[in-house]
């Protein structure tokens, strides 16, 4: 598969990965809804398998990166789609950051039950208190992002400035056939 260097330096400048072993060529050129103009293609991934701890890295945005190269980051207003899952956001300068994340059926149904992480991170801080829910595959994942969290590097609160860059990190695996398993990322900017 062929990456132009332009398209990968932006995702290199932003810390996001460029997911291309983890979904087919087809899936990785017919994205369901494409992304606002200016907008990082990259700010959108997922796939199957475990995904490793440079992976995990690279879809933690680098705000500051972004804005050296130009590039913009999407709202955490929006849904969006890929084979593997789709997620929706919803910000609110009160509320903070609401999501959501619908696993596919073609892709997931045959997990059963699976056992779904989140991690969550805001301008590179982890949010303390996610973690894992074990429900069927159809559930509906959800949650918040307060706008005031605690950080889980050191305790303290810290407040969602709007400008703010939020990574989610989801990670399933399958509780009856443990060698299934898959993940989601979603990188947007608190913007309300």
């Amino acid at each position: 598969m062929h990456i132009s260097r332009s398209r990968a330096a932006a995702a290199a400048a932003c810390g996001a990965a460029l997911v291309l072993a983890s979904v087919s060529g087809a899936e990785a050129a017919a994205p369901r809804q494409a992304p606002p103009a200016g907008t990082i293609a990259a700010a959108q991934g997922g796939g199957y398998g475990k995904p490793s701890a440079a992976e995990l890295r690279r879809a933690t945005a680098r705000p500051a990166a972004a804005a050296a190269a130009g590039l913009t980051i999407p709202k955490c207003q929006g849904s969006w789609s890929l084979p593997i899952a789709d997620v929706t956001t919803k910000e609110s300068l009160k509320g903070g950051v609401s999501w959501q994340v619908g696993l596919s059926k073609k892709r997931n149904a045959s997990m059963g039950t699976v056992n779904f992480r989140t991690q969550i991170f805001a301008d590179g801080h982890e949010v303390a208190g996610t973690g894992t829910q074990k429900q069927k595959w159809n559930y509906k994942f959800h949650g918040t992002v307060p706008r005031t969290f605690v950080r889980a590097d050191n305790k303290k609160k810290f407040t969602l400035p709007q400008g703010s860059v939020v990574s989610f990190f989801w990670t399933w695996k399958s509780v009856a056939k443990p060698g299934l398993e898959g993940y989601r990322y979603t990188i947007c900017q608190f913007q309300p």
